[in-house]
């Protein structure tokens, strides 16, 4: 073998070695591939909503109203708990504001803010789907007169919130939804057409001023701040920047005797709710 082939040979032996080496160092200091599987799964599993924990531990040290909606408060939160059989059940929503705009809006009382509902409270998996079912339309159940209806006809979804905690007794989730505008008062908080003037809700300044529950009905009452980017033709508040309002929020029991609506007649001279029955 001459000089030329031995100095060929030996800079190829350098250079396959050169390149080995921070293979054989990489795979020294980084995990296993069984290690490194572990660390995905541990990820995965830190992204996916916890388990509702158990209602004795939840509710120590919480201050827990009983009622038509036990009302739980703790660690200065609002939660509802039903009681299973309350589950996907009908309640009756009410929305009204406690606070008037000094005639640039509704006033106190209005009950024409949003129009009174009917809500669930529908389980899926770990979660609490709040739902506006749709009412225009009526059929007998299991026929294909409902199934059509329910296929046609949409209904709404205020929320999804995790179960936070739950027993034989009691599923637990949080209220804070209702912090929203579920009332949807930004349709009536609008002094003018300029963009710089249009309200939007600041959560960082929305609270439960009240919440209670009674035999036969809840009553959420929240302290909701109105912000505009710049002074509005709202005159009578100290900073139009910043409108404070306070909605008022009524869950009832639907009624349960018998109650059958009166057949619309335009004699009346009243407005109709209109109803398709199939």
């Amino acid at each position: 073998m001459n000089r030329r082939s031995i100095g060929t040979l030996f800079l190829s032996s350098l250079a396959c070695a050169a390149l080995m080496a921070p293979a054989a160092a990489q795979s020294a200091s980084s995990p296993s591939a069984a290690q490194a599987a572990a660390a995905a799964v541990k990820a995965l599993e830190a992204q996916r909503p916890h388990a509702p924990q158990p209602y004795e531990s939840f509710s120590r040290g919480a201050a827990v109203q009983d009622g038509l909606i036990s009302v739980v408060k703790k660690d200065g939160k609002v939660y509802l708990s039903l009681a299973p059989a309350q589950v996907g059940k009908d309640f009756i929503e009410t929305a009204v504001p406690s606070t008037g705009l000094g005639g640039f809006g509704p006033a106190q009382g209005e009950p024409y803010v949003a129009p009174a509902r009917l809500v669930r409270f529908e389980r899926v998996d770990d979660n609490i789907v709040i739902r506006w079912p749709n009412t225009d339309a009526i059929a007998l159940p299991n026929t294909p007169e409902n199934a059509g209806t329910t296929q046609s006809l949409p209904s709404s979804v205020v929320a999804v919130v995790p179960v936070v905690a739950e027993d034989g007794g009691h599923v637990v989730f949080s209220a804070d939804s209702f912090l929203g505008d579920v009332a949807d008062f930004a349709e009536q908080l609008r002094p003018d057409r300029n963009p710089m003037h249009a309200y939007r809700l600041d959560p960082s300044r929305s609270f439960f001023s009240a919440a209670k529950a009674f035999a036969e009905n809840d009553v959420l009452r929240v302290d909701q701040t109105w912000a505009a980017p710049e002074q509005t033709p709202i005159d009578n508040v100290p900073d139009a920047r910043s409108v404070e309002v306070t909605i008022t929020y009524n869950l009832i029991a639907a009624p349960a005797d018998g109650y059958v609506p009166r057949i619309y007649d335009p004699r009346i001279g009243y407005f109709s709710q209109p109803l398709i029955d199939f």
